[in-house]
Order: C-alpha cells, then structure tokens, then sequence
C-alpha cells in the first residue's frame, strides 16, 4: 500500500500508516472487529500495521481515541480507525449499554484531525454509521470549526457484524495491494448479500463543506436574505452596529454589496479553518478553494 498518499476524487488524498481497530459487542455477537485483525495479521501481503482495542464503557471508548491522538502526536503516524459496535442514527451503543452520540465523539476526532492534518479516515462497521457526517453539519455558535476527518465509510440501515468483516476485509486488501480508494470501495459494496440490499456510502470532508457553503449562501447571500439583513443594518446604524468596513450613509444597494464582500471573506475563513490551511499551509493545494457567491 502506497502509504502516503491514497488517491480519491478531486483530492490528492489521505495519508495513513496504521490501522485502529476499535470493537465493543456483546459476547452473543459476531467479533468481526477481531476477525478483521487475525485476517489482516494472517495475510502475509498485507503490509500495514494493525492494532485493536477491545473497550466495554464510554470512558473505555473515550480513552482509546484519547492514546490514539497521543500516539499520533508522537510517532507522526496518522491512522485509519475502523469502529465494530452497535448503533443508530444517533450514535452508537457500547458493550455495557453506554452510549456515546455523534456529537458527543466532535471533540475526540477534530484533535486528532488536527495532528492528522486533516488526514484521518474512519471505516464504520456500525448500523447507521453514515450520521457520522452530523458530526459537521451542525454550526457551533454560528461558526464552523474544523473537520473532524478527512472522509469515513458508513452505513444508513442496520449492519450484519458478519457480512461486514468480509466486505471490510475485501476493501483493506485492496487498499493495501492495489492503492486505489475506488476499487477498494467498489469491491467494498460487491460484497454485499441478499440481506445488504442498501450500500455502504462514502462521505468527504470536501462534500460537508459544500453542504456547509451551500447552507450559508442560501441563509445570508440570496437576495430575499441581503435585503433582511440590508434593512436591519439600517435600522441599527445609530446605534453603531454594521459590518467591519462598513460606512455609514450608504443606500440598501451599497450595503447588499459590502455585505456581499463581507460574506467573500467570512467563507474564505471558514474555509481555511475548517481544511486546517491556517495550520498547514499546504492543505491549500489538497483542497481548493472552489466557493464562490
């Protein structure tokens, strides 16, 4: 496996050196978290680095994401982590019945994000692994933050811990002999049975963004918006409220525009934090900026 740089789509791509597997089921289960690890151990042309963590509660779950940002911050190593538990739409259920919502794993994921410059790729043997994306479609206090991971693969619909050990297997033999992302994941859904009517999906950090952008523009760019927001400035210019830059004295027209440049420059931030640009200077080439008003 090509463990610099693993290509997909528009972007360069993902950096990985190790795999994390990370398991909390019930002894009734199917282990496939740790038949995953046995298999990759076994094969002799599978030449990435793989670990697993067995967790039973949320700290457990919390503590291992915790020893992974550390080990990333020491050996400068960015992994893939793949996830095998229960789950649904709103997060997922350990092996003592604690849960641990989307929301709730933001934090844990950014920080290590951020020392993966913006590299980290999750695999999620999980029903309902794809609301992982509702990780970054919520605002924060009207500001976006940073991207808690480069990409995942995930679920809409209940997962079968058996069928996906095979499928998941598949997809990292690929990977590691092949180096192409889009063959991987092909091979990842042909894997499918009878029972798996419904794929597994792929979402980017570059496909929330534009989720993200595209929320934004509509809310506070389109003209029904820019004249709400013309008015209000108007009305609160004696009391010294308006735009940075802006003059006072102007008509709704020259205030729809500098709001328009004002909201130019409001994305361009967000954009350059959200990719971590800001950090790593870099992460300018790997994603572009393509966002316009």
């Amino acid at each position: 496996m090509d463990k610099s740089t693993i290509k997909e789509g528009r972007t360069i791509g993902f950096s990985s050196s190790i795999i994390c597997i990370i398991e909390s089921v019930g002894t009734e289960d199917v282990a496939s978290g740790h038949l995953l690890y046995k298999q990759l151990h076994a094969d002799t042309d599978f030449d990435m680095p793989c670990v697993f963590y067995q967790v039973r509660t949320k700290p457990d779950f919390l503590n291992v994401l915790s020893r992974i940002e550390q080990q990333v911050e020491r050996t400068n190593k960015f992994p893939i982590i793949h996830l095998c538990m229960h789950g649904d739409q709103t997060g997922i259920e350990l092996m003592n019945g604690d849960c641990v919502d989307w929301i709730e794993m933001r934090d844990a994921l950014t920080s290590i994000n951020i020392k993966c410059r913006n590299n980290l790729f999750l695999t999620l043997a999980v029903c309902g692994g794809i609301y992982l994306m509702t990780l970054i479609t919520t605002v924060v206090d009207g500001h976006i933050g940073r991207s808690p991971f480069w990409g995942f693969i995930g679920h809409e619909n209940n997962v079968s811990q058996g069928w996906s050990f095979i499928a998941f297997y598949e997809f990292y033999k690929t990977l590691s002999k092949e180096s192409d992302f889009h063959l991987a994941f092909k091979r990842l859904n042909n894997c499918h049975t009878e029972n798996q009517l419904n794929h597994f999906g792929f979402v980017d950090s570059e496909y929330v963004f534009k989720k993200i952008y595209t929320h934004y523009k509509r809310v506070n760019c389109d003209s029904e918006a820019l004249k709400v927001r013309a008015k209000a400035i108007i009305r609160n210019s004696g009391n010294g409220r308006k735009l940075p830059g802006m003059t006072r004295n102007r008509s709704l027209k020259q205030i729809q525009f500098e709001i328009i440049e004002y909201s130019k420059q409001h994305i361009i931030e967000m954009w350059e934090r959200f990719f971590m640009v800001d950090l790593y200077p870099d992460n300018k080439k790997r994603f572009p900026f393509r966002y316009r008003l």
